[in-house]
């Protein structure tokens, strides 16, 4: 069992039997479980309260208590921990509105061959999550401190600041800071954190409890049975069962200690250490300046100092201008003529920021040698240049002579030096001295931040390339392929090339898996990519898109070349394929598309590629190109087309109006909404004929309607006394019609509309297909006095640069921000970065998809100009909208 993972698995089942099987099939997958299973709302909220889980499990249609119930309150709970439904007859409607309120996946009973793969990513990304949200802690509390620290505040209000924090960033049940009462010889509880009866006694001494041991030691004591230790305070030994504490040191001096206790025995890990050290390192200049600061003002001035300092570090601010920051203000207060900040690189040292040297010593990399600096960093003591010491090859490139050197350490690790310049006759005094080091203190948690911060992005680029790149094959995944399918659609489109994509799937591979394995099965899926690769010359893409299906592209191939490509990658499969002693044939099918023959979209390109690969493995012919005869769908679209035509011209078209109102609720604009109503079909919705107008080249006319009819409808509001706009989507081809702005032109003329009642909305990915383009087309409607919006904004390829140039009236931030911004930090971030954007560049700012008032409130907090969505008015026909302004009056 010492291989298995273990995991914590809480089972939401009314099934005994089923749970026991679901434990039985984690073991499978390599987990050592632990499980308890709930079947009501009381035993779940136990369990919740009770324990800590790895995972929650939950079946979809318990009786009286199904998983959505569970989900909201395993979320109130933890928001990170993974949940998984588990059905025998969940739709995948349901399971995709169970996933966007909150679930991680889905599987369906009986169907587990993916359990392993779903615990896997779920459990790292909840590991990822709570390391992302525990390192955001620690850099808010830095933060936080670090402004007190540049307050210079009462030495109660650092301690009350700092025990608040050391409390929440460890989970501790309590947390103390007890400074050094030099008069009395004890230490004194200057403020304390969490039950009173933690707080006694009021003072301590030195080598006694954690506190009195580590002050006394002047390093961190961790505590994990505090109640049978012999050397803890009897006042509180009966309730305290774990404790962690570390000192707090100015220079090597220690001045108190900053202590976590727990009321449950458990263990402090390494990482808290290191959290509680960060923060006593942080906060204990700042309660010496503080008891000190009335003495002389020199004091006060290195205390100003070290809160510069602390302010760039705390905000994880490490580059070389903020570390030059920070010397030049060592340079000022300690009076130095020189100072360089060295951290070792291999067998030497190199120089990550310096002031009075040369510029161009920055980031250059010196030998080790037994002058001051390497001595330094050998010892991890401070070192004193002798007056007769041979000059080093940085002082005789540099022609400063380095008189004394201060080691930065980080756990006992000596992590760089602080060096400061200065003759042969330059004496330090032991404050100098000690200010010396505190600044290493900092360039310490400098240094620390950023190994952090770089730990972090790695974690994040993982993260990343896990998201687009297939874990078994090191291919790209289906997510990557359409991201560059995309990116390659518009360049063909461009040039007017065209570009194929072949879909290629293995004939009867789970035949291989179930007789050789999943082991063997995943070693011939690895060697496939590369096999084509050294086999076949100009495959633009390959990826791995399915179990046993990969991708690949083809630029500036038609459909002949396209065939011929596939013929030639079916070419590589007639050798077999050798994994773990087996030889084994495996035989493949590849379908064909190519656009524009095919389809003007890479979704068109794929369906029709995933058409023709399912002819070929009919037929059993190896390779097909698509056909329209092999396409079910086609005579039906074809047909609907024909039909579109007509409904344009017969009056079968109608809009649809959704207010978009002022966070007050006075509606200001209608934004129109096409739809159809098909005389056998009844009504069908935008997203299904749209794509068919602009196949068809029925874009202009229907556009023509639409604005007609949407300005036809705002004079007869404006007439009815109601000051009313209206909005209306623009296509990218309308966009970049060089008779746009006459057309607008002519239908504000015939509708006696002003120009400013009509809102044109655009998409940035539309303006990002020919920015130039977009920006003349946009100037000569803002000359006629059209309002203009970017619409679904933050979900295209977008430019800044060319956001700014845009002569635009307001962006519309996209629903899938807005949806989620109340339970999603990242989509928050958005929202909030979108509108502060927005305003800096004189923008009003509207947000889509506002369904609850919890989401309309968090927009009123950010200052969002308007809002539209469900929970103002659904679209309606124009009749209704009259009903709807009176009841909203």
């Amino acid at each position: 069992m010492s291989g298995r993972v273990k995991l914590r698995a809480l089972f939401i089942e009314d099934s005994p039997d089923d749970a026991l099987l679901l434990a039985r099939q984690l073991g499978t997958a390599g987990y050592d479980v632990t499980y308890e299973r709930v079947d009501d709302r009381e035993s779940l909220d136990a369990a919740l309260a009770s324990a800590a889980w790895d995972v929650v499990f939950s079946d979809h249609t318990m009786p009286g208590f199904g998983s959505q119930v569970a989900l909201r309150l395993v979320r109130s709970r933890d928001p990170d921990v993974p949940f998984i439904i588990l059905s025998g007859t969940m739709g995948e409607d349901v399971a995709v509105e169970a996933m966007h309120a909150g679930a991680n996946d889905y599987l369906v009973k009986g169907k587990t061959r993916r359990l392993a793969v779903i615990l896997d990513r779920e459990l790292r990304q909840a590991s990822g999550r709570a390391a992302r949200r525990s390192l955001e802690r620690a850099f808010a509390a830095m933060r936080d401190v670090a402004s007190a620290v540049g307050r210079l505040p009462e030495p109660a209000a650092v301690a009350a600041l700092a025990t608040k924090h050391a409390r929440a960033l460890l989970d501790a049940d309590a947390a103390l800071l007890l400074a050094w009462d030099p008069d009395a010889g004890v230490l004194r509880v200057l403020s304390g954190a969490g039950p009173p009866e933690v707080m006694k006694p009021s003072t301590v001494r030195a080598g006694e409890g954690a506190s009195g041991l580590a002050f006394e030691r002047r390093d961190a004591v961790s505590v994990d049975d505090y109640g049978t230790w012999n050397l803890a305070v009897p006042a509180n030994a009966g309730l305290v069962k774990s404790a962690l504490s570390v000192p707090l040191l100015v220079g090597d001096r220690a001045i108190g200690a900053l202590t976590a206790a727990s009321l449950r025995p458990r263990a402090f890990t390494p990482e808290q250490t290191q959290l509680l050290q960060l923060l006593a390192s942080e906060i204990a200049p700042t309660l010496e300046a503080g008891r000190l600061f009335n003495q002389v003002e020199r004091e006060r001035l290195e205390a100003e100092a070290l809160a510069e300092a602390g302010k760039l570090i705390a905000a994880g601010t490490v580059a070389r201008d903020a570390l030059g920051a920070i010397l030049v203000a060592l340079q000022r207060i300690a009076a130095v003529e020189s100072a360089a900040l060295v951290v070792p690189d291999g067998e030497g040292f190199r120089i990550a920021a310096a002031v009075g040297l040369p510029e161009s010593v920055i980031g250059t990399r010196f030998p080790r040698s037994d002058a001051v600096v390497g001595r330094a960093l050998a010892t991890g003591q401070l070192q004193l240049a002798g007056q007769t010491e041979a000059p080093s090859a940085l002082e005789v490139r540099t022609g400063v002579r380095l008189a004394l050197a201060v080691p930065i350490r980080r756990n006992d690790v000596v992590i760089g030096a602080l060096a400061v310049g200065g003759s042969s006759d330059r004496h330090f005094a032991s404050r100098e001295v000690r200010l010396l080091q505190r600044f290493a203190d900092h360039f310490a948690m400098a240094l620390e931040n950023d190994r952090l911060m770089a730990e972090a992005s790695a974690r994040a680029a993982e993260l990343e390339r896990l998201a687009h790149f297939d874990v078994a094959t090191q291919l790209p995944n289906r997510f990557l392929f359409r991201e560059r399918l995309r990116d390659a659609f518009a360049s063909a489109e461009r040039r007017g090339t065209p570009l194929s994509v072949l879909l290629l799937d293995l004939d009867h591979f789970k035949d291989t898996n179930d007789a050789f394995g999943h082991e063997v099965g995943d070693a011939v899926l690895r060697e496939i990519g590369p096999r084509i690769r050294r086999g076949v010359e100009g495959l633009e893409e390959i990826s791995r898109v399915g179990g046993d299906e990969f991708a690949m592209m083809l630029v500036d191939a038609g459909p002949s070349e396209a065939l011929a490509m596939a013929r030639r990658v079916l070419e590589v499969f007639e050798r077999p394929f050798s994994a773990f002693g087996q030889l084994l044939l495996v035989r493949a099918s590849v379908g064909t598309a190519t656009a524009p023959r095919d389809g003007n979209d890479p979704d068109a390109i794929i369906r029709c590629a995933e058409v023709a690969l399912e002819a070929a493995k009919r037929r059993g012919v190896g390779t097909m190109a698509y056909a329209v005869e092999h396409d079910q769908y086609a005579p039906s679209r074809l047909a609907l087309m024909a039909q579109l035509r007509q409904a344009i011209d017969e009056g079968q078209l109608l809009l649809h109006y959704q207010p978009i109102v002022e966070l007050g609720a006075r509606p200001r604009v209608m934004e129109a909404l096409v739809r159809w109503r098909h005389p056998k079909r009844g009504m069908v919705q935008p997203n299904e004929f749209i794509p068919l107008a602009e196949r068809a080249g029925l874009m202009k006319p229907l556009t023509k309607w639409v604005l007609a009819e949407a300005l036809r409808q705002c004079r007869a509001w404006r007439d009815a006394g109601h000051e009313l706009s209206v909005a209306v989507n623009l296509s990218m081809r309308t966009l970049h019609d060089a008779e746009l702005p006459q057309i607008v032109r002519d239908l504000l003329a015939a509708s006696r509309c002003e120009p400013g009642w009509l809102d044109l909305e655009i998409t940035e990915s539309d303006v990002m297909a020919d920015p130039k383009g977009a920006i003349e087309i946009l100037a000569k409607l803002r000359a006629l006095g059209v309002r203009m919006a970017i619409d679904d904004f933050g979900t295209g390829y977008s430019s800044l640069a060319y956001l700014n140039r845009l002569d635009v009236d307001e962006v519309k931030i996209d629903r899938s921000f807005i949806g989620t911004m109340t339970v999603d930090a990242s989509s928050a971030a958005i929202v909030r970065a979108t509108i502060d954007l927005g305003h800096g560049l004189g923008l009003l700012v509207v947000a889509e998809g506002v369904e609850d008032a919890a989401i309309l409130e968090a927009l009123r907090a950010l200052r969002c100009d308007l809002a539209q969505g469900f929970l103002f008015a659904k679209p309606m026909p124009a009749a209704q909208i009259e009903e709807w302004l009176v009841a909203a009056r």
